[in-house]
């Protein structure tokens, strides 16, 4: 497993900085398997904590060097969970939420479309609206004109609220004592 730089940036609890209990009563292949149940349970909160952090970085500079610093995982690393967990990398779901919260800002504000771009991390209108007709297939003032949103193309958050606050417990140990 990759050594961790900094482990107090997340909540998230692995298998490796505690000890496991151990299952005498059981054999070796059940005890691995509820170990690994224990490690992905732990991966999916760490995923998830990862993912309230970009949520909430939308409008910031994200790049693959900052998450990564951010993780305390190596840039290879945390791409390979993240497109493992989420099914696709973190530079397309960036981007995709992106457009989707600008789409949103679109339809229900007044402000302006350059400054929606550069609020969420676009450098220039032109780029926001080539990426923003490639997701939604439609441009920015096409979309404030219709005052509709397809919801087909719209990539809702992955980010669970409610996984964060539970801590995953490890399973109780089935040793009888003396």
């Amino acid at each position: 497993m990759t050594s961790r730089a900094n482990p107090t940036h997340c909540q998230h609890y692995f298998i490796n900085q505690r000890p496991f209990p151990t299952y005498q009563s059981m054999n070796a292949q059940k005890a691995d398997a509820i170990k690994g149940v224990f490690m992905a349970i732990n991966m999916q909160i760490f995923i998830n904590d990862m993912l309230k952090w970009i949520e909430n970085n939308l409008g910031a500079e994200l790049d693959i060097k900052t998450i990564a610093k951010k993780s305390g995982y190596s840039r290879f690393h945390i791409q390979r969970l993240f497109k493992l967990h989420a099914g696709l990398t973190l530079a397309q779901y960036i981007r995709m939420r992106r457009v989707t919260e600008a789409a949103i800002a679109l339809r229900f504000t007044d402000r302006k479309i350059m400054d929606i771009a550069l609020d969420y991390g676009f450098d220039s209108q032109q780029v926001f609206t080539r990426i923003f007709k490639k997701q939604l297939k439609t441009t920015p003032g096409e979309l404030r004109r219709s005052k509709q949103l397809n919801n087909n193309r719209l990539c809702h958050s992955l980010y669970m609220p409610t996984m964060a606050q539970k801590k995953p417990t490890p399973p109780p140990n089935t040793h009888k004592h003396g």
